[in-house]
């Protein structure tokens, strides 16, 4: 459903994405269009490809943490810490 099908991948709505649609107040609304991205973050396709898959956009702060996070007793942002 949806005009997406045509298009690249890289134009696919993704979690982030502000998105024109299409109001339906008894079902289903449709996206139209993805609009502008000011930031988009990709990792290589799992099923090795060679394909990007796209995460997330329009993030302001990423924390990446190569490894188990573990949060401490107490939950408390500067707490917690990172280990590859």
């Amino acid at each position: 459903k949806g005009s997406f099908y045509d298009l690249m991948t890289d134009r696919f709505p993704v979690v982030g994405d502000y998105v024109s649609f299409e109001y339906n107040p008894i079902g289903d609304s449709l996206i139209v269009s993805v609009l502008e991205r000011s930031g988009l973050l990709q990792r290589p396709d799992q099923a090795k490809t060679g394909v990007m898959q796209y995460m997330v956009a329009n993030v302001a702060y990423t924390l990446l943490c190569p490894g188990t996070v573990i949060m401490l007793k107490s939950v408390v942002p500067e707490q917690i810490c990172c280990n590859s």
